[in-house]
């Protein structure tokens, strides 16, 4: 039986959401500076992260610093992820996605 992606995709969709609720993050440090050579294009991609940035402020958790280097094109930064997984919780997952993708033909 050949693989039939109509199947496959939209299971790894919801295998991809199943996994990502089961994920808790327990804290975030970012600390980054960011440019795209035109400056034009760095403040507007500043503009779009202000919320991430500004939102986060009052969080423990979650810290975001972000500087805009308008003169050139640069990525540099640190980041520190703390995350939390029982891999138990992702065998039920794991098994409705095998069944939704590869199982029988409803």
């Amino acid at each position: 039986m050949p693989l039939n992606p109509r199947r496959i995709v939209p299971a790894a969709g919801r295998l991809a959401a199943a996994v990502l609720r089961r994920i808790r993050i327990r804290a975030l440090i970012l600390d980054a500076k960011f440019g795209s050579g035109d400056p034009a294009e760095t403040g507007q991609l500043y503009g779009l992260l202000a919320p991430l940035v500004y939102g986060t402020a009052p969080a423990r958790r979650l810290q975001v610093s972000l500087e805009p280097v308008f003169g050139r094109a640069v990525l540099s930064g640190r980041a520190e992820l703390d995350v939390s997984v029982v891999p138990a919780a992702l065998i039920g997952p794991a098994v409705r996605f095998g069944w939704d993708a590869f199982g029988q033909v409803r």
